[in-house]
């Protein structure tokens, strides 16, 4: 319950760049914020900053791992920008404001405790989304705590669908194996150490783990567009053009079953392979593509009038098997702000990539869920109206025009 809305945090920043002056601001850093503002508050209050702003707790929505060197202005930017288009903005755990800021004796207090229990792992188990802050100055898996982080998070399946990055490009940044991470107290970087090591077997295993997110990291940069860049260029333009499209053909849908795999296909062409991890979610089989895919039970409920399904009444073959699997037919209320994209967009979706990255060749985007995900000329980028959280999401053409419809002009096929 220690965490801190977006509001707040951006505050802070306002009220250390008011106290001490833009040019001192500019440089001051996650250690120099603690001293300055936290520490002070938490002395004064006997608790930790957060409840001092939200007495009650505020419940958490997204763990925020990241390093204490990194420049405190950009880390506020970084993370407005990452939930800029959400018009509900979540409550964010972030462990300079959610630990009591004291002496040394006080920290090593709350973290002298088994490591499954610790503060950063018990917040962990409870988070919806992993946001993993990036910086310029140096690789954040040279801190223990953010490789222990990294860890659970995996365990928790935090990492990699409900994992968000943000934060410049790590491609010059050295990396190190974990044996060399560093901690302030040689007690926790030990005790870490020890814990993954028995865990996992060697420090190779962990460093292979470790690469494999540093590499996810540097390929969204290098080899396609993040939700925030598609926010920037996007948003804005969706949002003052509001032409709205409601979906007009309904959805055959069933409960999802924890452990299957659903491989979304249109059109015969591989888009998206996921595997149910719990028991919210929902199938759904599009009528013009037959592509499959999941939804939550809330995105199922806000998409869907889920009170009145019917029987699915074509007779054709592949009808007959899907209502033998226990899909049904729901009517959608689905609305949708959407561009169509043109050549100029695809030339910005190229820039930016490698240099071996040709005219020829595909252009990709990181979908909402993690995934590198194909965009070509004609394609719809879409969100969901009114404005909700899910980021902007790919329509392929044929697929857009068959089941969406402008509220002002009609089929959406007849638009430029």
């Amino acid at each position: 319950m220690c965490s801190i809305t977006i509001k707040d945090l951006v505050k802070i920043g306002d009220d250390a760049e008011q106290k001490y002056g833009l040019k001192d601001y500019e440089t001051m850093t996650m250690h120099d914020i603690n001293k300055l503002i936290i520490k002070p508050v938490c002395e004064k209050t006997g608790k930790p900053y957060s409840l001092s702003l939200n007495p009650k707790g505020l419940e958490m929505n997204v763990f925020c791992t990241h390093s204490w060197s990194e420049n405190f202005k950009e880390f506020v930017e970084c993370i407005e920008q990452a939930y800029a288009s959400c018009l509900q903005k979540p409550n964010i755990w972030i462990c300079s404001f959610a630990l009591f800021q004291g002496d040394a004796k006080d920290i090593e207090k709350q973290l002298d405790t088994p490591l499954e229990n610790a503060p950063f792992i018990q917040a962990l188990s409870k988070a919806k989304e992993f946001l993993v802050i990036r910086n310029k100055s140096s690789d954040l898996y040279s801190r223990i705590w953010c490789v222990c982080e990294l860890i659970f998070a995996t365990e928790y399946n935090l990492v990699p669908g409900k994992t968000k990055v943000v934060g410049p490009d790590w491609s010059s940044i050295k990396s190190l194996s974990v044996e060399y991470a560093k901690a302030d107290s040689e007690t926790d970087r030990k005790r870490i150490l020890d814990h993954l090591l028995h865990t996992y077997r060697d420090y190779a295993f962990i460093d292979g783990h470790v690469e494999q997110i540093r590499s996810h990291m540097r390929s969204e940069m290098k080899f396609g567009k993040s939700q925030i860049e598609l926010s920037g260029r996007f948003f804005d333009i969706m949002t003052h053009h509001r032409e709205k499209y409601l979906k007009n053909v309904n959805g055959y849908i069933r409960k999802a079953e924890k452990g299957e795999t659903i491989t979304t296909t249109i059109f015969g062409v591989k888009e998206t392979e996921v595997t149910v991890k719990d028991d919210d979610h929902y199938i759904v089989c599009g009528q013009v593509a037959g592509e499959m895919y999941t939804l939550t039970n809330k995105e199922f409920i806000e998409s869907y009038h889920t009170e009145s399904p019917s029987r699915i009444k074509l007779e054709l073959p592949p009808y007959k098997r899907l209502h033998e699997k226990g899909f049904k037919e729901y009517r959608s209320k689905r609305e949708v702000l959407a561009h169509k994209v043109n050549n100029e967009d695809i030339e910005w979706f190229r820039s930016g990539m490698d240099k071996g990255h040709n005219e020829n060749k595909p252009v990709f985007y990181m979908a909402p869920w993690s995934e590198l995900s194909l965009v070509e000329e004609g394609d719809f980028l879409a969100m969901s109206y009114p404005y909700a959280e899910g980021g902007l999401y790919r329509i392929e053409k044929a697929t857009f025009e068959d089941t969406y419809q402008s509220e002002s002009n009609g089929k959406a096929k007849s638009l430029k």
